[in-house]
Formats: C-alpha cells, structure tokens, sequence
C-alpha cells in the first residue's frame, strides 16, 4: 500500500493527551503517538503513474478524495462544533468526524449506492438499469418503466424503495456510530450536526431519513449539495488549508 494521508490523532505524555506538540519542556516515561493512515493500492499507484509518464505528465500528489472533500466543506459548517460528513459513494461509503478544524474519526465502509441498487432489484425482482431509474426517481409516488417483455408496468414502489434506504443508511451509521465512543462525544447536542454529501446522497431528503432514538444526537441533518467546482477547488485548495494534524511527505 502506498501512504498518500497520514494524520497524527493526539500524542499521549504518560497519561496526559495532547492534540498538537506541545510548546512547554514535559518530563515524561512514556510517549503514546496516535496515528490514521489513509493508503492507496501501490500496484494502481504505479499504474497510473506509467500511463502518465507515457505523455510526459508527473504525479505529484495523490489524495484520497472524501478526506479531501470533508476537509473543505468542514469550513462551511462553523456554526457547528461537531460535524460528521457522511459521503456516499458507488460502491463505497466514507465517514469524518471534526470537532472544529480537528479530525477526530475517519473510516471506509464497502457500502454505497450500489448496494442499494442491488436491493430494489432483488426486492422487486426488476434488472439493475431499472432498479437505478427506480432509486434516482425516489420522490415520486408512481414510477413507469419498460420490462425485458415490453409491457408498461406502474408501480407503487416509493415506500419500498425507501425501505431500503433507510435498512443502508441505518446500516452506515451504525456500523461507525454505535459504540462507547461516539455516545460519549456528542453529548451536547446543540452542536451537533450530520453531513451528507457524495453521489449517492442525491437520492436521500430530509423526510428520507430517521434515526433511532440512541442516535439522536444531532441537532441538524445537512444535504449538501456538491458540484464538480466544488470538488475540484477542494482538491486545488488543499495543500493551503491549515492541517496541523497531517504529516508532510517531503
């Protein structure tokens, strides 16, 4: 694997955490450095590269696209002290939790809007082209398509389509929100507030999501919606956002 992010968590004096080097003399026994690296396939890496160098192009930088992403828009939000940024994919999911301009939490699920495609085809027995149209057109009541024998069929599927976002998405929060952790951090409700960006988010509306009652620790849920200027001035603008928690590859 090839490093492209590696984010310094806290550093950990003995028993005393710290979230940057801190500036005063400390006598401690033990040094505890906690880290999150963000990697990328070596073998695609240096396929790229070579396709590349075949037009005479370098790589210099490689970045992961929803850290990058989540890092831009965290700026947007400083109404909010605690901000966690739910980007759906194709085929993958990312999760990034700030408290202000700290990175707290960053994690990959295999899950994205693909899954859910998959689910509307299995559940109402229909091919993957029409189980897409049917996700992409959610906030209609009656969808009409054109099956494999020609024949109009008008469906009554919203409510069941939403049935599967809401299994998916349920599924997403769970899997990085259920823990100790996350119960102990957003306490303060107020503060809190839940970001969905990505592809597959398009789908989603306020009415479309509920969260359990163990989960409801945000006082606001955010559809954020991107645009290609969007993602690449995040991409552009990067290297000069301030990102004292990141190790610089030299």
């Amino acid at each position: 694997k090839k490093i492209i992010h590696m984010i310094v968590k806290k550093f950990i004096f003995d028993d005393k955490e710290y979230f940057e080097i801190p500036n005063e003399e400390i006598n401690y026994n033990t040094l505890v450095i906690e880290l999150k690296f963000i990697c990328f396939d070596d073998q695609i890496w240096k396929n790229l590269q070579a396709n590349f160098s075949k037009n005479y192009l370098n790589i210099d930088n490689l970045y992961c696209s929803s850290y990058v992403r989540s890092s831009s828009y965290n700026s947007l939000f400083k109404d909010f002290n605690k901000k966690v940024i739910l980007d759906i994919g194709y085929g993958k999911s990312s999760i990034t939790v700030f408290e202000d301009t700290r990175i707290l939490y960053f994690n990959i699920l295999p899950v994205g809007g693909r899954h859910i495609t998959n689910d509307i085809s299995i559940l109402l027995k229909i091919s993957q082209i029409d189980a897409e149209i049917l996700k992409k057109r959610l906030n209609q009541s009656e969808i009409t398509f054109e099956n494999k024998i020609n024949k109009i069929k008008k469906l009554e599927t919203s409510d069941l389509s939403k049935q599967v976002i809401f299994a998916r998405i349920d599924e997403i929060i769970k899997l990085n929100l259920a823990d100790e952790y996350f119960n102990a951090f957003f306490q303060d409700k107020d503060s809190c507030i839940l970001i969905f960006i990505g592809e597959g988010s398009k789908i989603l509306n306020k009415n479309s999501i509920y969260l359990e009652e163990k989960f409801d620790f945000f006082s606001e849920i955010s559809f954020f919606e991107e645009n290609a200027t969007l993602v690449c001035d995040s991409g552009f603008n990067f290297k000069y956002l301030e990102k004292s928690q990141e190790v610089s590859f030299l």
